[in-house]
């Protein structure tokens, strides 16, 4: 269940001390040692890539026949009815890990795979709500969720969390949906406010979006991931707006709350949501401008300061920028112009 949880190594390492201090609880037995811990190797390898409830099952059959193996080879049990109690505490463990497992979940806010994958279902109730109060910020997110997958998927991280951590990113826009722009159908809200007063506004889809993920117990990861896609950036359009106006140069005001990412995940999802954002304003889409505009935008974001934590390094930057321009151009291919048929003539 750690692996399931947390990842392989931690599982790894959980089994060896576990099977270190009952070896030592039991004299310092080395047959005993190597009998748990092989089969909690076992384990923890075959549960790496499990994305469903049912493939539970596999990490306890095999553990289940390693344990009978070494048994065997060791000369640790000789009976036949050893054998079928190995077995049967095996099953019953799964049973235990099956049940356990989503209330484990629920309370510790921590989430395997399997559960992460549930929570991403479009029919989720915040999913839903925003789909009906900010169709645009919806529409944006699952964009983006396909960016943050691919990109992920390039560097071996985490695309489950990447793609379910993007369709929850901006659910605090459900707060006044119309103050964004994928949301606005004429008139811009932000004429008549304050450009302190929108930056405010801005501010709070994030503390708004983090309210919403602990009342809902999300994942901590995907509450980090809503707290960190914006970063520390400045809002330079309104900071801009502010100095004309008052000739004051104070960004903090102007900053989103933060922190910057502190993962890859959460870096992934920054770039794509930037990106997201100036593919809408580019007037043509091409490969050589958006190349030329991605670089620029990454460029952009290491010289702030917001990718020094998240753990990305410049070769996984280099890829992450390739396969969002990949993505972006195959999602927006154009279609074959098919040639002019009179209705008449298509019927038999």
């Amino acid at each position: 269940m750690i692996t399931l949880l947390i990842d392989y190594s931690t599982g790894l390492i959980s089994g060896l001390i576990f099977s270190a201090y009952f070896g030592i609880l039991f004299g310092f037995d080395l047959k005993f040692m190597i009998f748990l811990f092989l089969p909690a190797a076992v384990v923890a390898l075959s549960s790496r890539k499990i994305k469903r409830r049912v493939e539970i099952i596999l990490p306890f059959f095999w553990a289940s026949l390693t344990q009978i193996i070494v048994a065997y080879v060791i000369n640790l049990y000789y009976t036949p009815l050893d054998y079928l109690i190995i077995i049967e505490s095996n099953f019953l463990s799964m049973l235990v890990t099956m049940g356990i497992l989503p209330f484990f979940e629920y309370l510790t806010r921590v989430y395997s795979e399997i559960g992460l994958l549930e929570l991403g279902n479009l029919s989720n109730p915040l999913l839903k709500n925003l789909s009906l109060k900010a169709p645009g910020t919806y529409y944006h997110s699952m964009i983006i969720s396909n960016l943050a997958e691919s990109s992920a998927e390039i560097i071996n991280g985490n695309t489950v969390l990447a793609r379910v951590g993007s369709y929850f990113h901006d659910i605090g826009k459900v707060w006044r949906p119309q103050f964004f722009s994928e949301n606005q159908k004429n008139k811009n809200p932000h004429s008549d406010i304050s450009a302190k007063l929108s930056s405010l506004i801005l501010n709070n889809h994030v503390t708004y979006g983090i309210e919403l993920a602990k009342k809902h117990r999300l994942p901590i990861l995907i509450e980090d991931m809503i707290a960190q896609h914006h970063g520390t950036r400045v809002k330079q359009f309104f900071y801009s707006e502010y100095y004309n106006q008052t000739g004051i140069k104070d960004t903090n005001m102007f900053r989103y709350p933060g922190p910057i990412p502190q993962f890859k995940e959460a870096a992934i999802l920054m770039i794509c949501d930037v990106t997201e954002a100036m593919v809408r304003s580019m007037q043509e889409l091409n490969a050589v401008d958006l190349n030329e505009k991605l670089d620029n935008l990454i460029n952009s974001l290491f010289f702030e300061g917001q990718l020094d934590d998240c753990g990305l390094t410049l070769r996984e930057i280099r890829k992450i920028k390739g396969r969002i321009i990949r993505t972006i151009m195959e999602m927006n291919h154009k279609r074959v112009s098919y040639p002019k048929v009179e209705a008449k003539e298509l019927r038999e």
